[in-house]
């Protein structure tokens, strides 16, 4: 089956320190082994890079540039891109 990453997500794997880090590596662990296709799409990017540019005093990630493009090629290897369209959302 393919499962869309949420950003909540891509933004907890991004901080190992945080209490949902575990969490969100063992689902991602989890799916993919039993088999699930996990996908990202751009409004995840867009809203991930969102939250990963913006100052942690307004509850996001604060990441400086390397870090941030680090990240997107984590979720590269690690999750299949998708453009959104009617025979993704439709295949299921």
């Amino acid at each position: 089956m393919k499962i869309l990453v949420d950003t909540n997500i891509l933004g907890r794997l991004s901080q190992p320190e945080h209490s949902h880090y575990i969490l969100a590596k063992y689902a991602i662990h989890n799916l993919q082994q039993a088999g699930h296709e996990l996908r990202i799409v751009p409004q995840a990017l867009y809203e991930y890079w969102v939250i990963a540019t913006k100052s942690v005093r307004v509850m996001a990630l604060d990441l400086a540039w390397n870090k941030l493009k680090i990240e997107f090629a984590n979720f590269n290897r690690s999750f299949k891109f998708s453009a959104m369209s009617e025979e993704f959302l439709i295949s299921g």
